[in-house]
């Protein structure tokens, strides 16, 4: 088994062609505390489920966050939902598992 752990700006990120397992995708963005901090983590929120959706395909998506009203903002529905404190900041690690097309019945 192996477990090879990265950190840099998502955006940049490709997929290693080496794995033939499955992989986890995990995210910590900014919880944005102040009301302008929050507009701007909109879009990043955004970003990351878009990023999810077309580079994850197959893939277990994580994203931990301190701010359950962004949360929505990934635009994928969660598997499932884990709750933690950061401290005093009500916390939730949201499980995606993610797949290419849609689930759909057709």
């Amino acid at each position: 088994m192996w477990i090879i752990c990265s950190s840099s700006r998502f955006v940049t990120l490709q997929k290693p062609p080496f794995l033939r397992v499955k992989d986890v995708s995990c995210f910590n963005p900014g919880y944005g505390m102040r009301l302008q901090q929050q507009n701007q983590l909109k879009s990043l929120y955004k970003r990351i489920g878009d990023f999810m959706k077309q580079n994850c395909a197959g893939y277990s998506g994580y994203v931990f966050t301190g701010n359950l009203k962004l949360a929505p903002e990934i635009g994928l529905k969660p598997q499932r939902k884990y709750v933690f404190f950061n401290g005093d900041i009500e916390s939730r690690l949201l499980k995606y598992e993610l797949y290419a097309g849609s689930r759909q019945a057709g």
